[in-house]
């Protein structure tokens, strides 16, 4: 069975090179999947790597943003030769997916 990796949120930071704060709203605001573990958020070494790949980089040209209906119950975005796909299971993810993608755009 592979180890398992898991950070807390300050730790993500630091690895990221950014402040604590800046991990949070990365997680309130869906780019960055975590657990609530008893009172504690964690992250998993998977999620950081997917975050990382999934954040657009300067000089990166958006050409097209991609609506796809999922099955599953999530909402997720992912950056690919620069088309934005926005995953989603409803109405309210779709919102959240485009205000995620709006988001990366600012950035």
């Amino acid at each position: 069975m592979e180890e398992l990796k898991v950070f807390t949120a300050t730790e993500a930071a630091k690895m990221l090179g950014v402040m604590p704060r800046t991990i949070w709203t990365y997680i309130k605001d869906g780019k960055l999947k975590a657990r609530k573990v008893g009172r504690a958020w964690k992250i998993t070494g998977e999620s950081l790597k997917d975050f990382l790949d999934d954040v657009p980089t300067e000089g990166t040209t958006i050409r097209e943003i991609r609506e796809v209906q999922a099955d599953k119950n999530e909402t997720r975005l992912n950056l690919q030769d620069g088309v934005i796909t926005i995953y989603y299971a409803d109405a309210q993810g779709l919102e959240q997916g485009r205000e995620q993608a709006r988001n990366w755009l600012k950035e």
